[in-house]
């Protein structure tokens, strides 16, 4: 069974020349629950959940029209907030390896 996991963070932050404004963002995943059921197969969400949020938080550096960078507290966001959705242990502990919080840190 493959289940489609649509993340919305509260905000991204864009950063043009002389304003802040913020927009809702969305990312659709498709993983199985096979996957969520061992260690290989979050770590291979996790790295799906990781991917997904560098492409959906890359942004036009001002003044380049080919340019971007990454905003790493959006990819932070988006990737809490669909590990916290998902709710499956081998994902958390997977996220928590990779950020090197200790099992009691992190996740609520």
């Amino acid at each position: 069974m493959r289940l489609p996991l649509t993340c919305l963070t509260a905000l991204l932050v864009f950063a043009p020349a002389h304003a802040e404004t913020t927009e809702p963002v969305t990312a659709e995943l498709v993983y199985t629950l096979e996957q969520l059921a061992t260690e290989p197969g979050a770590q291979e969400v996790l790295d799906m959940i990781q991917q997904e949020a560098r492409q959906t938080c890359r942004l036009p550096l001002p003044g380049k029209l080919t340019s971007t960078v990454v905003d790493p507290a959006c990819t932070q966001e988006i990737v809490e907030t669909a590990v916290t959705q998902i709710d499956a242990p081998f994902l958390t502990l997977a996220y928590q390896k990779a950020t090197g919080q200790s099992a009691d840190m992190g996740m609520n």
